[in-house]
C-alpha cells in the first residue's frame, strides 16, 4: 500500500502548523521538543489543537501550565512510542484510553512518526482523577462531596471507567453536599448508577446501545442528529478525557479513517495462498489468534510457500513434529507492535511474541530484511499488518562462534584459528557482525604454520574477514565496499554468484544470534 510521507519531523510539523501553537509552546516549556525533533525516535502524537486547550476549564489549564511535573505528564499522555495509524485506534486496540478518541485530522505521516490532530486534551491519571478534574468547579460540589464520603473510587479499584457526571442541580432530588443521608449506601447506589466499567467514547455510541452501570441498572443511549449523546433521555453537556477516566459531558466528532483490507489476517492468509504457513497455524491451534479483532493489532511476517523450500530438512521435521518448537517458530513471526514499513530503520530491533529478537536491516539498494528475510510492503488488515517474507524465521539462538565450533566438518581450521587469535569470544558475545567464513578447503593454499607462529598476523588475517553490522545477501550489490575490523575493505562482486574480493561465496545467510555468516572458498586477500 502506497503511503505519502511528509519529510518534516513531528516537531517540525508542529512548529509549522499555527493550529498547534499552544502545543508547541508547552512542548518547548517542558523540554520535550528535542525528543520529537529526533529522527531516530518513532512516535505517534495525538496533537491537541489550540481549540482543544481552550475547551479545558481555566483552572485545569492553569494548573497544568504552572506545575512542571503535571505539564510533562500531560504532554507525554499524548505520545505513544510506536507508529499507530488510525485504523488501530479503536476501542480495545490501544492500551491507553486514547482508543476510540475522536481524531479530526488523522494519519499525518512524518519522517519520525505519525500525528493525529485532536480537539480534546487528555489529562494524566494521578490519584483521585475525578477529584482533580472537578474539585475547583462549583457546579460539581455535590458530586465531589458524595465521592468523598463514600470512598467509592478507592473501594472499587477499577482501572478504567466512564462517569456520567451530574451537576449540583441533578442531585437536588436526592441530597446535596450539606445534607447527606445517614445511610451512605443510598449515596453510593446513586453514584454507581452514573458509572460504567470501561471507557465508552461518544464516537462509539449509537442510539439503541445499552450500558450497564455499576449498580446494575441499564443506561439507554441515544444520539441526536448533531451527534450529541443522551443517557436515559438526559442530554450530556461536555467531555473530559483522562487516562483512566472518561467524564462524559458532551459528545465529540468522528475518528479518522485509514484505507484498509477488511479481512482478518487469517482470512488474508487463506485467500492469498500462504498454504504451508497456514497449515502450521491450524496444526498449532492458533487460527483464533489470527482472527481476533478485539485485541491489540499485531504484525505478522508471513513466509511464502516457496520460503519453506530452503528450510533444512531436520529443522522442518522439528517444526512439524515438536509442538513446543512449532509454537516458538510461529510466534517468532509475530510482533505485538505494528511495524509499518515506513518506520523500519537499519538496526531496528523488536521482540517477537516468542521472545526472540527481530533484527531489521535497510540496505542502500532499498531492500529491507528481518533476520535476513526480505520484507514485502504493508498489508493493512482488520486486526493488524502482514508483511510477506521470503524465508522462514527460525530461532537464531546460536552465536557466530557457536556455529563455527559445532560445524567441525566445515570450519575445523577456522575454529582453531579463532581460538588461537583470541577472537572466539568477540564473535561469541559481540556484534552484530558479518563474517565471511573460509571453509577448511580455503586454507589449503595458506601458510598455516606461519600463521600459527605469528599470532599478530593471524589476528589481522581473521579480522579482514569480519565486518561490523549485518549484511545479508539481499542487501549486497555489485561494487559495494565493506570496511573490516582489520581496517581493510572487502569489495563485493555480483555475477556469476557473489564474491568478496577474491573469494567466492558458496553458502550465504547462515543466521546467528549476533550476526550472519557467508561461507567462502578462499582466504580473503586484500590489495597491497
Amino acid at each position: 500500500m502506497a503511503v505519502g510521507i511528509d519529510f518534516r519531523t513531528v516537531m517540525g510539523y508542529i512548529n509549522d502548523n499555527p493550529e498547534l501553537s499552544t502545543l508547541k509552546g508547552l512542548l518547548e516549556k517542558a523540554n520535550l521538543d528535542i525528543a520529537l525533533e529526533s529522527p531516530g525516535a518513532i512516535t505517534t502524537v495525538f496533537a491537541p489543537s489550540n481549540a482543544a486547550f481552550s475547551k479545558l476549564p481555566s483552572y485545569i489549564l492553569q494548573q497544568v501550565q504552572s506545575d512542571p511535573v503535571l505539564l510533562q505528564k500531560t504532554l507525554l499522555t499524548h505520545v505513544l512510542g510506536s507508529a499507530f495509524i488510525s485504523i488501530f485506534l479503536v476501542n480495545e486496540h490501544v492500551e491507553t484510553t486514547l482508543s476510540g478518541l475522536p481524531l479530526r485530522d488523522s494519519d499525518i505521516v512524518l519522517r519520525n512518526g505519525i500525528i493525529h490532530i485532536i480537539d480534546d486534551v487528555i489529562l494524566p491519571a494521578e490519584g483521585d482523577i475525578l477529584h482533580q478534574i472537578l474539585i475547583d468547579d462549583a457546579e460539581f460540589e455535590d458530586l465531589i462531596a458524595a465521592l468523598a464520603v463514600t470512598n467509592l473510587l478507592e473501594d472499587l479499584e477499577i482501572e478504567a471507567i466512564t462517569v456520567f457526571a451530574p451537576l449540583n442541580s441533578a442531585f437536588q432530588a436526592y441530597f446535596d453536599k450539606d445534607n447527606m443521608p445517614d445511610n451512605l449506601d443510598i449515596v453510593k447506589d446513586v453514584l454507581m448508577n452514573h458509572i460504567v466499567n470501561g471507557t465508552y467514547y461518544p464516537v462509539g455510541l449509537n442510539t439503541g446501545d445499552q450500558l450497564t452501570s455499576l449498580s446494575g441498572h441499564t443506561l439507554d443511549i441515544g444520539k441526536t442528529a448533531s451527534g450529541e449523546i443522551t443517557v436515559n433521555g438526559k442530554r450530556t453537556d461536555g467531555v473530559i478525557y483522562a487516562t483512566n477516566v472518561l467524564i462524559v459531558l458532551l459528545a465529540a466528532g468522528s475518528p479518522g479513517v485509514w484505507a484498509q483490507d477488511s479481512r482478518t489476517i487469517f482470512q488474508y492468509l487463506q485467500d492469498e495462498g500462504y498454504n504451508r504457513f497456514l497449515e502450521l497455524v491450524l496444526g498449532a491451534g492458533l487460527s483464533a489468534e489470527f482472527m481476533d479483532t478485539q485485541s491489540m493489532p499485531i504484525t505478522l511476517f508471513a513466509p511464502t510457500d516457496a520460503a519453506f523450500d530452503s528450510v533444512p530438512q531436520d529443522v522442518l521435521a522439528a517444526i512439524q513434529t515438536n509442538g513446543t518448537y512449532l509454537r516458538t517458530v510461529l510466534d517468532g513471526h509475530v510482533s505485538e507492535q505494528t511495524v509499518l514499513g515506513l518506520f523500519i530503520r537499519d538496526g531496528l530491533t523488536k521482540t517477537s511474541k516468542s521472545g526472540t529478537t527481530l533484527r531489521f536491516s535497510v540496505f542502500p539498494n532499498g531492500v529491507k530484511t528481518v533476520n535476513g528475510a526480505v520484507i514485502g510492503g504493508d498489508i493493512i488488515l482488520a486486526n493488524g499488518l502482514v508483511h510477506t517474507i521470503d524465508k522462514v524465521l527460525v530461532p537464531l539462538d546460536r552465536s557466530i562462534s557457536a556455529i563455527v565450533a559445532e560445524n567441525d566438518s566445515q570450519f575445523r581450521d577456522l575454529f582453531g584459528f579463532l581460538v588461537l587469535a583470541k577472537l572466539f569470544g568477540t564473535l561469541s558475545m559481540g556484534g552484530p557482525f558479518t563474517v565471511f567464513a573460509p571453509d577448511d578447503t580455503a586454507f589449503a593454499n595458506v601458510d598455516i604454520a606461519g600463521l600459527i607462529t605469528n599470532r599478530t598476523a593471524l589476528e589481522e588475517v581473521l579480522k579482514d574477514h569480519v565486518v561490523s553490522g549485518m549484511y545479508w545477501s539481499a542487501g549486497l550489490t555489485d561494487g559495494m565496499t565493506l570496511p573490516t575490523l582489520g581496517g581493510s575493505n572487502i569489495t563485493i562482486k555480483i555475477g556469476p554468484g557473489v564474491a568478496a574480493n577474491n573469494a567466492q561465496v558458496t553458502t550465504a545467510d547462515i543466521g546467528a544470534s549476533n550476526g550472519v555468516i557467508h561461507v567462502i572458498d578462499s582466504v580473503i586477500t586484500t590489495p597491497a
